[in-house]
């Protein structure tokens, strides 16, 4: 881009699945792109289950992201913390930076957050390394390990720990009297089934005395044999156990109330607009679509977002609707082998077993293609 044209610029807060296929969408576009992310990697965080139980090394799963962004000469990567976003002034503070970062046109692609190891617990790669080593070894030593939250986490953590350590007491409680209430019945029943069968023991309708602050495979000093004691009188007893549910939306730097609901999700109208901005959009697990929050849901806002803001550059106002899917691809794996599948069939679902779970994900998630898709050159690549 050596014509001297002033160019819009387009900054994009967030270098996950979301921020990154926007980058990669507006490629060919006359427009400037500044990403800001607070790591200078990005994680392909569904191969988390098998980092934490020792079946994959963190590097297997993160690549910088200037190298997946080194084809595109429209892009400046910045690594740091965006503290704060003017609106009126059409400007981002990023935290280790003097100057603010100005915009004509703003992406917010900064997903959400969750208890280790469900998510990276830190940003850094040797201090996620750590971390992910002393799981290992917890996981490893552990006779006994409690899952407290039996959503897709505690369920894909449950299975992955089970199929690798065949014995080993796994226990999986939740509150909820079934497993997936919020899908097909029948998903939940084909994981329960799986589950039971890899020697997990669930406990549905159960809630503990004392909730427990965080995750406590992590600690810095072993953790010793516990009794946990629930509100209906049981006793479990574990070793360690990891906290599976608390999904938090990343948007505090938004000091706007006007823009968040009650959950901190980003309103957005039809568009995937900002509700009240014209020029500013968000994508992926923040926006309150009510969609299922996946990869493939960022991936379809990056590509309506791209393109609205190409038009909006070009003078042209007519811009695209986004339609959210009321059902969605969902994929519950149990180790390599095992899980359920739940399709979109019309207005309604299919549900399918262990065979289409490891036929779409298997071993690798589909994690090749993912990183295929952005340009990614891993350990394992030949090229």
């Amino acid at each position: 881009m050596s014509t001297g044209q002033i160019l819009p610029r387009v900054v994009i807060i967030g270098g996950g699945f979301g921020g990154l296929n926007a980058a990669r969408a507006l490629k060919h576009a006359p427009v400037e792109i500044v990403l800001i992310d607070r790591a200078n990697h990005h994680l392909f965080q569904p191969l988390l289950y098998q980092v934490a139980t020792s079946v994959l090394p963190p590097t297997e799963i993160a690549s910088p992201i200037r190298q997946l962004l080194r084809d595109q000469h429209n892009v400046t990567v910045l690594m740091g913390e965006v503290t704060r976003v003017d609106i009126t002034q059409q400007i981002v503070y990023v935290a280790g930076f003097d100057r603010p970062v100005a915009y004509d046109y703003l992406v917010l692609a900064t997903g959400s957050s969750y208890p280790f190891p469900a998510k990276m617990a830190s940003d850094k790669v040797t201090e996620a390394e750590t971390a992910v080593r002393l799981v290992n070894e917890r996981i490893a030593q552990a006779k006994s390990i409690l899952l407290i939250g039996a959503g897709p986490v505690g369920i894909e953590l449950a299975g992955e720990i089970a199929s690798l350590y065949p014995g080993k007491l796994v226990t999986l409680m939740d509150p909820g009297e079934r497993l997936m209430p919020a899908f097909n019945p029948k998903l939940g029943e084909l994981l329960y089934a799986g589950l039971k069968q890899l020697g997990v023991r669930i406990m549905l309708g159960e809630k503990l005395v004392k909730m427990l602050p965080a995750t406590n495979a992590t600690a810095s000093e072993q953790p010793t044999l516990q009794t946990y004691l629930t509100e209906k009188g049981t006793q479990i007893e574990a070793d360690i156990h990891f906290i599976c549910f608390g999904l938090q939306f990343n948007t505090q730097y938004l000091k706007l109330g006007s823009v968040v609901d009650e959950q901190k999700q980003v309103k957005v109208n039809s568009h995937l607009q900002v509700q009240g901005y014209e020029n500013i959009f968000a994508i992926g697990d923040i926006v309150n679509t009510g969609e299922a929050k996946l990869i493939t849901t960022a991936d379809a806002h990056a590509k309506i977002v791209a393109r609205n803001i190409e038009r909006l550059a070009a003078n042209n106002h007519s811009l695209l609707d986004h339609q959210p899917k009321s059902t969605a691809t969902v994929v519950v794996p149990l180790g390599t082998t095992g899980g359920a599948v739940q399709l979109p069939l019309g207005k309604n679902e299919i549900v399918l077993g262990a065979w289409a779970a490891s036929l779409i994900k298997g071993k690798t998630l589909r994690a090749p293609q993912r990183w295929k898709a952005l340009g990614a050159i891993m350990p394992n690549d030949k090229r």
